[in-house]
């Protein structure tokens, strides 16, 4: 029997299908991570822009409707390193512009010829859409030349000098419809014209900023109270070591201004808890979804206005937790599900070794409330063994409070590396459990060895005698992964 064979030609599809089908070809801008600005400066190469160059080689319908419809499809030409923007632009149609010269390993690679090319490209100020820039100050000196004018389709400035430097925009330089702003490593102040004109913002990033332009909590309030479209909006001061050579007090607010940012999602915060209190005093955001904390040394944490902040949106889902402690410090990261990979609440504390255990403890049973809803824990502790400050960490007192933080716990995930500390903790000098320590618990996983086998046997028969019976649960490798279900 002869075989029938049935094919359908792409040329019966209509423009208006083949359209669809070439913006599903479209990467999403960073992944479809636009709300997240560190994504934005960081994130995958914005090479991708070049998506549409192979199809419109496919055939001359393809080719003429890819143009055609350049807007509809959000075609952009990209300025990157190497590129020929001098050819580029005098044999392409006159589509948005993208500049990109921003290289991950922090290296200065731009050229003489890669510093024409922006140029050429910045003297078309009307097609301009996104700028990112990685470079040194001599070259961001250069590039800057023809800034000096309106920007109107501008919409992401990225800037990262690869030192701190004094740098000014030109006064005439105007970006009307800039959703996102990024400047790292930028002694850029507070009262920079460019932070005043840009109330339109969705996204703000003041990263690595140098004590020289250190502002205090009010400054900031007062500029982010006129971007009432922010969603994302991340601080971070760099870190100064000794940190006595430099006043970052932070000064009483009394008269400040209450704002809410009603389109808030994202928060980062870099620097002291003294400045992060009070900021946080201040602002209300109902619709949060997303919080990262990092807090620089210090002997004393107070973190109500966190707790405040944090508890005030109705859209933060937290059901699991992973809890880990390294030689720099503490970092906490709380998911909705144990599936769901990306987190959204962070917070790392730096400190030294020997008070690791006990300022993660006394912070995360402050902010004890926003545990309510944690079910599953993972207790990771990587140290060095041989260091004589460490032995107060290992007092059964501090992990104790730090689990009590997490009273409806289910199941806790146990690494290799803390389950002798961990199994000393989770019962009395009389043998018996604490009444008041992890009362729901249900399961206690770990990856068993001939050193630890039955580092848990007595916790386990304590808790069933007490009539409050857990299941020991033997996992088949260690614990490395947190986002996995018992029994993996």
């Amino acid at each position: 029997m002869q075989l029938i064979q049935h094919s359908t030609p792409i040329d019966v599809l209509d423009d208006d299908c083949l359209l669809n089908t070439f913006r599903l070809c479209r990467p999403p801008l960073l992944n479809g991570d636009e709300d997240h600005n560190d994504r934005i400066l960081w994130g995958p190469a914005w090479n991708s822009e070049r998506w549409w160059y192979k199809l419109t080689h496919v055939c001359r319908r393809w080719r003429h409707l890819i143009l055609g419809y350049a807007s509809h499809l959000g075609i952009c030409l990209l300025c990157a390193p190497g590129t020929p923007v001098a050819d580029m632009l005098a044999h392409s149609p006159p589509f948005p512009i993208v500049i990109d010269h921003f290289h991950t390993d922090h290296g200065d690679h731009m050229t003489a010829n890669d510093v024409e090319g922006i140029i050429l490209a910045l003297e078309h100020r009307n097609r301009v859409r996104r700028i990112r820039l990685r470079t040194s100050f001599l070259m961001m000196e250069k590039v800057s030349i023809p800034m000096d004018g309106e920007f109107p389709m501008l919409e992401f400035l990225c800037i990262e000098p690869l030192q701190n430097m004094n740098f000014q925009f030109p006064k005439t330089f105007q970006v009307p419809q800039l959703r996102h702003l990024i400047l790292t490593n930028f002694t850029c102040p507070i009262g920079s014209p460019l932070l005043s004109a840009a109330m339109g913002l969705v996204g703000l990033s003041l990263v690595n900023i140098p004590p020289s332009t250190y502002f205090q909590p009010e400054e900031l309030l007062h500029r982010v109270s006129h971007m009432p479209q922010l969603e994302s909006l991340w601080i971070g001061f760099a870190l100064i070591h000794p940190r006595h050579d430099v006043d970052l007090r932070v000064i009483h607010m009394d008269n400040a201004t209450h704002i809410t940012l009603p389109h808030l999602r994202f928060f980062q915060f870099r620097g002291s808890n003294a400045y992060s209190e009070a900021l946080l005093s201040r602002i209300t955001a109902p619709r949060l979804e997303a919080v990262r904390i990092a807090f620089w040394e210090e002997r004393a944490f107070s973190v109500p206005c966190l707790l405040q902040f944090m508890s005030t949106s109705q859209y933060l889902r937290l059901g699991s937790a992973v809890l880990s402690f390294n030689v720099v410090g503490a970092m906490l990261s709380l998911h909705p599900h144990w599936k769901v990979k990306v987190s959204v609440f962070d917070m790392f504390v730096e400190d030294r070794p020997e008070h690791r255990v006990s300022n993660a403890a006394q912070i995360l049973n402050a902010l004890s409330p926003l545990f309510s809803s944690v079910v599953e824990l993972l207790l990771d502790y990587r140290d060095n063994q041989s260091s004589p400050e460490l032995q107060n960490e290992a007092e059964p007192t501090n992990w104790r409070l730090l689990l009590r933080s997490f009273n409806n716990l289910k199941t806790l995930f146990v690494a290799s590396s803390v389950v002798e500390k961990l199994s000393r903790s989770l019962l009395l000098d009389d043998g018996e459990p604490p009444d008041d320590l992890l009362p729901e618990l249900k399961e206690l996983a770990y990856s068993p060895s001939d050193a630890n086998a039955d580092a848990f046997t007595g916790f386990i028969d304590a808790r069933q005698n007490a009539g409050h019976p857990v299941t020991l649960v033997h996992l088949k490798a260690a614990v490395s992964n947190p986002f996995f279900g018992p029994g993996s």
